[in-house]
């Protein structure tokens, strides 16, 4: 048994990596970067705003990815810079107040949830006599 379990070792250290594309590579890191951007943008929207219900992960990403993808297209309508880039300082804060807003509206929209369920519950329950 150790025997196949040294054979099984030695057959997946000699495996070579994956191959890709040649210029793949770059496209690879930027998308991975922007997810990343992106989920550091939802965290910081989730710090700020309190739901009633968490968000997951991919919910997180989601709000974040809108946020930081909105976010610095609106500053840049709104401002019409000279320079831009998502990486600064001012797109950042854009990005989070977008995903700000988002969380906001989505707190909203549970709370009125939460409150139509219990006055729902309330009127359909049999009167005491």
């Amino acid at each position: 048994m150790e025997q196949n379990f040294r054979k099984f070792i030695e057959m997946f250290l000699q495996v070579p990596p994956p191959h890709m594309s040649p210029g793949s590579e770059p496209w690879v890191a930027a998308l991975l970067m922007w997810l990343g951007y992106s989920l550091v943008v939802g965290l910081v929207a989730r710090a700020i705003v309190p739901l009633p219900r968490p968000l997951g992960t991919f919910a997180t990403i989601l709000v974040g990815l809108v946020g930081a993808t909105g976010g610095p297209l609106l500053k840049d309508f709104l401002l019409a810079p000279k320079e831009t880039s998502p990486l600064r300082p001012e797109s950042f804060v854009a990005a989070a107040t977008l995903a700000v807003a988002i969380l906001v509206i989505i707190r909203t929209v549970q709370l009125r949830l939460l409150h139509l369920g219990r006055t729902s519950s309330r009127r359909t329950s049999p009167a005491r006599e």
